[in-house]
């Protein structure tokens, strides 16, 4: 018992030789104090590169810092230089007086509603008006890609007649959340874990799901942060060294700005820069050139000493701390102290435009309102029979359930199936060493096999039918789309569009007609067994 509070007391004793001990609650309120929770997120995983290392390894990290440092001085205060002087000579190099007829203006618009709008409300009802995803398995996940038309134009029809909706981009200044609330499997009672999705992902990029099967659709739900009130901060050339707000101006002169504010970060907040517009003396704004943000005001030798102070703060600060976890906290501590005291550290943004400057203005967010909905997602293709899942080495064939029915030895790639790029579902290849060598295979998936063919190249055509090249025979031959099926064993030159597909024979051109003598045209989705020809 006397030997368990003398360690106690040993410990104890440790921290108040290196500093007051770091609670949990210290670190909590510096958490909150972080403007910026992304930087929260990562600062609370830095420690983990740690993790290969013992705790006295760790400890010697940390003095080895400080002895570098120290015994390195003026190489560091050379690099620092260096750097400031690059800036410098780079701005340097792009300041100049224009002439009139130098200057690069934009065209005059009204800034203010193309940041405050109603965008997010189109946006919502387009999303809910429907939305489809193509689903595809790779390296052993299950994603869900939108299928979108990022203009609120027109309706657009893919080859299928899957109508895909006008869709709105939202503001580049708005933030979503996304969650997927429910997944409906095929043949499955949904699925109703939340699932966190990166906000990024829509409607651009895939979306991850647990299960390697089917999805028939999805339910998620949208949350939007949208710029309601933008506040303007506007300087003359008159007015150098002036502050307005947070917001001083340093430098007006040729074509070059520079002003200090707050330390600019990355996530939207209250007082954050959204736009700039520069203008000239006739007001026309100027095109920018080159710019730089969160500019450090620091000199060299500022630099150094701020750099080392940090070094020598976590090297004293966790001095005699055995403890991994509490060594842990004590580094997030002190890298929230740091990062929350430089997110609140004046900064210089610098600019040189296409143009002399008169003047620039600010917007700079004030409030933000927010809107919740949730929306169905339905996959664009009906189910099939087999699913491909591409892996480094192979590429596996699975059910509906998820099962494995097919393995092929290799990665493959499936031809496309339509001019805007949809994957076939019979025809894929293998890439040889060079980038035009290709294998051709034919899958049948009622049978779960797969057979080599001898082609050297196969191409939509139209739905329902795919070109070939043999390379026994000098032309093109035509092949059913649902199965590997030669049509006719007549070999064309080439082949165009109209409202029907012609082709080309050493004999002349000809109209493409399907086995009921009907025209065949790049929309043609109907089985086709065989071609007839119709002279032109």
């Amino acid at each position: 018992m006397i030997k368990t509070n003398l360690n106690i007391l040993l410990f104890l004793l440790s921290f108040s030789v290196a500093g007051q001990m770091v609670t949990e609650q210290m670190v909590e309120t510096e958490r909150a104090r972080c403007p910026a929770p992304y930087l929260v997120a990562q600062i609370d995983t830095m420690h983990r590169q740690l993790d290969s290392l013992s705790v006295s390894e760790i400890h010697e990290l940390f003095s080895e810092n400080v002895t570098y440092f120290k015994g390195n001085k003026q190489e560091l205060l050379s690099r620092f230089q260096e750097n400031i002087d690059n800036e410098e000579k780079r701005f340097a190099s792009l300041i100049k007086k224009y002439t009139a007829t130098e200057e690069q203006v934009l065209i005059k618009e009204n800034i203010l509603p193309n940041l405050v709008n109603t965008n997010h409300l189109n946006y919502r009802d387009t999303v809910q008006a429907g939305v489809f995803f193509r689903q595809t398995f790779e390296d052993g996940k299950s994603l869900l890609a939108p299928v979108v038309r990022n203009n609120g134009a027109t309706v657009f029809m893919l080859r299928t007649e899957t109508q895909v909706n006008p869709f709105y981009r939202l503001n580049s200044d708005s933030e979503q959340d996304l969650t997927i609330e429910k997944i409906y499997y095929h043949h499955e009672k949904e699925q109703n874990v939340p699932i966190p999705i990166e906000g990024y992902s829509f409607p651009l990029n895939p979306m991850a799901v647990p299960k390697m099967k089917h999805v028939d659709s999805i339910q998620m739900r949208f949350d939007i942060r949208y710029l309601t009130k933008v506040d303007t901060v506007h300087f003359t050339k008159k007015e150098i060294g002036v502050q307005k707000g947070d917001v001083k101006l340093l430098q007006m002169d040729a074509n070059f700005i520079a002003y200090e504010l707050p330390y600019n970060y990355y996530m939207f907040y209250k007082g954050k820069v959204l736009e700039e517009a520069y203008y000239n003396k006739k007001g026309e704004r100027l095109e920018e050139k080159f710019g730089l943000s969160n500019n450090s005001n620091n000199t060299a030798i500022a630099e150094y000493d701020e750099r080392l102070a940090s070094l020598e703060k976590i090297a004293d600060r966790t001095k005699g701390i055995q403890d991994r976890q509490v060594l842990y906290r004590t580094l997030e501590y002190l890298e929230l102290k740091r990062t929350n005291a430089y997110l609140r550290s004046k900064v210089v943004n610098k600019q040189a435009v296409e143009g002399n400057v008169d003047s620039f203005t600010l917007y700079l967010e004030n409030r933000r309102d927010s809107i919740s909905f949730s929306a169905m997602l339905r996959n664009r293709l009906p189910d099939k029979k087999l699913y491909d899942l591409v892996l480094e080495d192979k590429t596996e064939f699975r059910n509906k359930a998820g099962a494995l029915q097919l393995s092929i030895p290799f990665k493959v790639k499936f031809v496309n199936a339509s001019m805007n790029v949809n994957r076939h579902q019979v025809y894929f290849y293998k890439d040889g060493e060079r980038h035009y060598e290709k294998t051709y295979y034919s899958l049948d998936s009622e049978n779960k096999t797969y057979q080599k063919l001898p082609y050297t190249e196969i191409q939509f055509l139209c739905p329902a039918i795919v070109w070939a090249k043999h390379p026994e025979k000098n032309g093109l031959q035509l092949l059913s789309s649902g199965e590997h099926k030669l049509l006719s064993e007549k070999v064309f030159i080439n082949y165009s569009y109209g409202d029907v597909i012609e082709v080309y024979t050493e004999e002349g051109t000809f109209y493409l007609l399907n086995q009921n003598g009907q025209p065949i045209s790049i929309d043609t989705k109907t089985k086709v067994t065989a071609i007839r020809l119709e002279k032109k």
